[in-house]
C-alpha cells in the first residue's frame, strides 16, 4: 500500500527553530573555516555520528540525533536548493526536505536515527549525501521519499 504522503510549509515559528538547532550543532561539532563546503560539513558530521554510536542509544541522545539531522540536512539543501517543508502522512509535524518540483522529499530526523540504530541500507552520511545529490529519476505520480 502506497501512503500518501502530504506537503505543507512550516510555521515561521518552525523554521526559526530549525536554524537555531543547526546554528548551535555547528557552533558545537564543526571545526574549521567560518563557512565550510556542504561536503566538508558532512565529512565532520559523520564524525559525530560515529561517536554517538558508539556512545548512548537513540533515544538518550534524541537531542542531539535532531541537531545532528537537522545540520546534515541543510548541507542537502543548500546542495540541491530542496527547501524545508513539513512532510506528513498523518498531518503531524514532521520537518523534511522538498525538492523544487516537490516530487522528491528527504526526512532528515528518520534517516539520521535509522543511520544511528544501523537500521539502513546506506553506511554513512558521506554515502548518503552522494546519494542525495546525484540527479534523481523522476518520481511518477505522487511523492517520492528518497532514499
Amino acid at each position: 500500500m502506497r501512503v500518501a504522503w502530504t506537503i505543507s510549509p512550516l510555521s515561521e515559528k518552525h523554521l526559526a527553530e530549525i536554524a537555531l538547532a543547526i546554528e548551535r550543532a555547528r557552533a558545537q561539532w564543526l571545526k574549521g573555516p567560518a563557512d565550510p563546503t556542504p561536503r566538508d560539513v558532512v565529512s565532520q558530521l559523520d564524525r559525530v555520528l560515529l561517536f554517538l554510536k558508539q556512545n548512548g542509544s537513540p533515544t538518550a541522545q534524541s537531542r542531539h540525533v535532531t541537531s545532528l539531522a537537522l545540520t546534515f540536512g541543510d548541507a542537502v539543501g543548500k546542495t540541491n536548493g530542496w527547501r524545508w517543508k513539513n512532510v506528513s502522512d498523518d498531518g503531524a509535524l514532521n520537518p523534511g526536505l522538498v525538492s523544487p518540483t516537490e516530487q522528491h522529499a528527504f526526512l532528515p530526523i528518520d534517516t539520521v536515527t535509522r543511520l544511528l540504530m544501523h537500521d539502513s541500507s546506506v553506511p554513512s552520511l558521506p554515502a548518503l549525501f552522494r546519494l542525495l545529490t546525484e540527479p534523481l529519476p523522476e518520481a511518477g505520480e505522487g511523492l517520492r521519499l528518497v532514499p
